[in-house]
């Protein structure tokens, strides 16, 4: 039990871990334009309900929860940067104040809080929750979870295990990741439940729960082995080396050096509950079980990882690091018991590195950086010079068809021309342009390209010379001049 004066400290530090974590999700949420996965949710977000679920069937790879709530989100707030990524930045704030609850039910009030403020400052997870994808919600459903799977597993009251179920459902919903990860917690408990460790739940009450789990997801399964056949065929996740759980554990870190720190503060975590087994590092003394769930977080973050790469390495990759964001709710806690395993002191010191560098991440990687593609910083740089009596502007690719992306941010008096060509079967639309050309007596011809190879049509150079060349991230504009 805490006293009055503490409970007030714990409430204010967690109200202004919220403010601090809210903040930073929120700060230039809308200042670079859309990347490609970003229009794709935009282009989903203008269908009707059956159209986008017939087109995630045929077109998609994952679930269709987050696509469904983005489609009634967008009809009541719109569909432009900022409202579009406003609820990952809900999510990842709700996410916060789910670790602190998670976290506090199991190792405590002050390993919770700590929790949650490393996760508030997390580079990773603010960048997803500037985004607008699923991945802020698979964090937040994760973590809401394991913290019902936790509840239930304690008392197995009915109001527990349906918000488990629900939160689960959703979870499946989700993301595939969020399938694997239930198998973990499901698995995971049926261990528990095999050595008899502390808890009510009971294995009948484990099946009945998960059968309406697997009830209420069944009506998506077909649509599931539909979508896993095409991945099988092809995916467009480069493999991984046996290296990648550095790099990924760097990733989630918030970079190289606090990767090392990180990586300190887990050992230091391991080691100190290892020699203490019946006491947590911040001096708040639980049953000697209690030490399992430290382990229970270890496997979370090795399975959720571990376990993708195994599948990887034996069929189509789909293994990716935002895929298993949810890794950074055991990460943070184990860290938390980490810095609580040291010297008061030394304890402040290192917090107040680790924030500084995380800051410093969030800054360098997150504002400043062009992380996304210049669509809009093309599309406007074009609008402000094109003259309709003398420019055309040609937008290419030489496989994909990313028009819908281009005609987003370019002004509807600009009448573009599309190709999707290469080699020698470029030759019928760009004798198409040349006519265009010729009739409207035009003398420019602006050339956009992003996501393509450096190389443009073919045989574009026959007619027209390069005049200027202007590079953006992950995209070329190219304003080319009629030879004479």
């Amino acid at each position: 039990m805490f006293h009055p004066t503490e409970k007030r400290a714990l409430a204010i530090g967690l109200g202004l871990t919220l403010a601090a974590g809210a903040a930073l999700r929120l700060l230039y949420i809308g200042d670079e334009g859309f990347w490609f996965d970003e229009f794709w949710i935009w282009r989903q977000s203008q269908m009707g309900a059956r159209e986008l679920l017939a087109d995630m069937i045929d077109g998609d790879v994952h679930p269709p929860l987050y696509q469904l709530f983005i489609l009634a989100w967008t009809a009541l707030f719109g569909a432009s940067e900022v409202p579009l990524r406003l609820p990952s930045a809900l999510f990842g704030i709700a996410s916060i104040a789910a670790l602190f609850g998670y976290a506090r039910g199991t190792f405590g009030a002050r390993i919770g809080l700590v929790s949650a403020g490393l996760l508030a400052c997390s580079e990773y997870a603010v960048y997803y929750s500037q985004e607008a994808r699923s991945y802020s919600l698979l964090l937040l459903l994760s973590i809401t979870s394991a913290w019902a799977l936790s509840n239930a597993t304690a008392d197995a009251r009915l109001r527990s295990l349906a918000l488990y179920a629900l939160s689960g459902v959703l979870l499946a919903y989700t993301h595939v990741f969020g399938m694997l990860f239930l198998v973990f917690l499901a698995f995971g408990t049926l261990v528990s439940l095999w050595r008899k460790e502390n808890g009510a739940l009971t294995l009948k009450r484990w099946f009945w729960v998960h059968v309406v789990m697997a009830a209420a997801f069944a009506p998506w399964v077909p649509a599931l082995l539909h979508q896993a056949s095409r991945v099988q065929k092809g995916f467009w996740i480069p493999p991984l080396d046996w290296l990648f759980f550095a790099s990924y554990f760097a990733k989630y870190s918030g970079g190289r050096p606090l990767g090392w720190l990180a990586l300190a503060l887990v050992l230091s975590a391991l080691w100190t509950t290892w020699r203490h087994r019946d006491r947590l590092p911040s001096g708040e003394s639980l049953p000697a079980s209690k030490a399992s769930k430290v382990v229970t977080l270890v496997a979370w973050f090795v399975f959720m990882l571990g376990v993708p790469f195994v599948i990887s390495k034996l069929g189509e990759p789909i293994m990716h690091a935002k895929s298993a964001i949810s890794v950074l709710a055991p990460l943070s806690i184990i860290m938390a018991l980490g810095l609580y395993a040291l010297p008061a002191k030394l304890r402040w010191g290192v917090l107040i590195l680790w924030v500084a560098g995380s800051l410093g991440s969030i800054v360098w990687t997150n504002y400043r950086a062009q992380n996304r593609e210049g669509w809009r910083e093309m599309s406007v740089d074009v609008a402000e010079r094109f003259d309709a009596d003398r420019d055309l502007v040609l937008l290419y690719h030489p496989d994909f068809d990313y028009m819908f992306c281009y005609r987003y941010y370019l002004p509807k008096n600009i009448d573009a021309i599309e190709m999707i060509c290469a080699d020698e079967a470029c030759n019928e639309p760009l004798e198409r342009l040349e006519a265009r050309a010729s009739a409207e007596k035009t003398e420019r011809l602006w050339v956009m390209r992003v996501r393509s190879s450096t190389v443009g049509p073919p045989h574009l150079e026959d007619h027209w010379q390069v005049g200027e060349e202007h590079e953006y991230n992950n995209g070329l504009l190219q304003l080319l001049l009629r030879r004479n």
